[in-house]
């Protein structure tokens, strides 16, 4: 669990078989990518990923070349890039079929979660529930923690898509009582279990699982490296507290982590362009999909403040909650909820989509900027 530590070994190993070309090199690439992947950095973790792919390929190691595969393809079904996740599978099989028959199971484990997601993500129940009962076999007795959760995540999943709710809930609740459970693993089982009740319309019991999720998300408010956990978890809470009472408050803590974390996602991703000097080296291909994923978060900032501002315009007609306060307040990131601007610390509000963070821990509160705070009195 010391992460600083590990990052700043793993990244000098980097650095001492930088441009080396060889196994040495492709092993430090490999390894941090596979670092980043695991605490939620998606993007250095896809960079590194792809470097180690490159310098395999010409190697010929096909066995290597596979988990390379395998790691891009947890990453893609992490950001929800279905195409690239098919052609990262299909890349796979390729390299598989290079090897001798007898080394193929062992190297084809590696594609079972991949092959599972690409099922869910074309809704192929089947052909998901064949892989599965694959991944029991192979991990019978997980001895890590992250890969129990993992399978019961799965086990979920799978109960709750055939409406079997009491099993889903049941695989939820046996990871949240597991020894050892990371703050990352308990925000994945607690927003399974929302899903879970939400599909029952249990809107009671999903707002109760919501706020203990709302509190472990603030008090971790400034770990990076839980973006993802608070894009999700704070999305799904905000939606389902918009179905009791105290909603605009409630959905408006949410949806602020949920921002927040956006922000931090593209933090992540301009801090891996400067900071990684493989993308110097980088293909059209690569500066296509940095742009795809930039395109992405901004999508979904403009998706949550569009809900936000329909809340905080209730809040206001009510005269429920202020929307543009005048204390500053230097812990806090504002960003309007009409027009998407962000307020920087010289007091100007500039569109959210040029507003890069300098920092990590980025709180957000929304607030409506004086234009159209103007704008909807007239």
């Amino acid at each position: 669990g010391r992460l600083s530590e590990a990052e700043a070994t793993l990244k000098e190993a980097l650095a001492r078989t930088r441009g080396l070309g060889s196994v040495l090199g492709s092993r430090a690439s490999g390894t941090l990518g596979t670092f980043y992947g695991i605490v939620g950095r998606p993007f250095a973790a896809l960079l590194l990923s792809r470097h180690a792919l490159a310098i395999d390929v010409a190697r010929e190691d096909w066995a290597v070349v596979v988990l390379h595969h395998a790691n891009l393809a947890a990453i893609y079904s992490q950001l929800g890039l279905d195409e690239a996740l098919r052609a990262t599978i299909a890349a796979a099989d390729d390299a598989l079929a290079e090897l001798p028959p007898e080394q193929r199971p062992a190297s084809a484990a590696y594609l079972l979660w991949p092959r599972v997601e690409a099922c869910l993500g074309r809704h192929d129940l089947e052909g998901a529930r064949t892989h599965l009962i694959h991944i029991r076999e192979a991990y019978a007795e997980p001895d890590e923690i992250r890969v129990k959760v993992a399978v019961l995540e799965l086990e979920a999943d799978m109960a709750r898509r055939d409406g079997r709710h009491a099993e889903a809930l049941a695989f939820l609740d046996e990871g949240l009582v597991l020894p050892g459970l990371s703050l990352s693993n308990k925000l994945d089982l607690l927003l399974h279990r929302i899903h879970c009740l939400e599909d029952q319309e249990r809107w009671a019991d999903a707002k109760d699982v919501g706020l203990a999720a709302l509190d472990l998300l603030q008090h971790a408010a400034t770990h990076d490296v839980l973006a993802e956990q608070s894009i999700a978890v704070g999305a799904a809470l905000a939606a389902c507290f918009e179905h009791g009472e105290g909603r605009p408050n409630l959905a408006r803590r949410a949806y602020d982590l949920a921002a927040g974390a956006v922000l931090e996602r593209i933090r992540q991703l301009e801090a891996c362009v400067r900071d990684l000097p493989e993308l110097a080296n980088g293909t059209k291909e690569d500066a296509a999909w940095l742009t795809e994923l930039r395109q992405s978060f901004h999508a979904q900032q403009a998706k949550l403040l569009e809900r936000v501002a329909t809340l905080l315009e209730e809040a206001r007609a009510a005269g429920l909650s202020p929307l543009h306060r005048e204390d500053p307040d230097d812990h806090f990131v504002r960003i309007c909820a009409w027009c998407g601007s962000a307020l920087t610390r010289r007091g100007h509000w500039i569109p959210v989509a040029h507003f890069v963070p300098s920092h990590e821990g980025i709180r957000i509160t929304h607030t409506i900027c004086g234009p159209c705070s103007r704008r909807l009195d007239g």
